[in-house]
């Protein structure tokens, strides 16, 4: 229930090969996809040993905007 039923304007970036110029992500040396999605869920795990992870489940809602290898 906390999931917005709009949408509109959720894109994800799934980079396949990241290319860092010092402390700053260079997309135009970088692989990624690009794409518009619609979030079907989410969840966090905390743990003392671990670090915190978050999952989240999405679907592409459109073709990428932005492919490149």
């Amino acid at each position: 229930s906390a999931l917005r039923q709009d949408q509109t304007g959720c894109e994800v970036r799934l980079y396949i090969n990241a290319v860092c110029d010092g402390d700053t992500l260079d997309n135009d040396a970088s692989a990624y996809i690009e794409a518009p999605v619609s979030i079907l869920g989410f969840s966090f795990s905390v743990s003392p040993e671990e670090v915190i992870t978050a999952t989240v489940n999405f679907t592409l809602s459109g073709q990428p905007t932005h492919f490149s290898f």
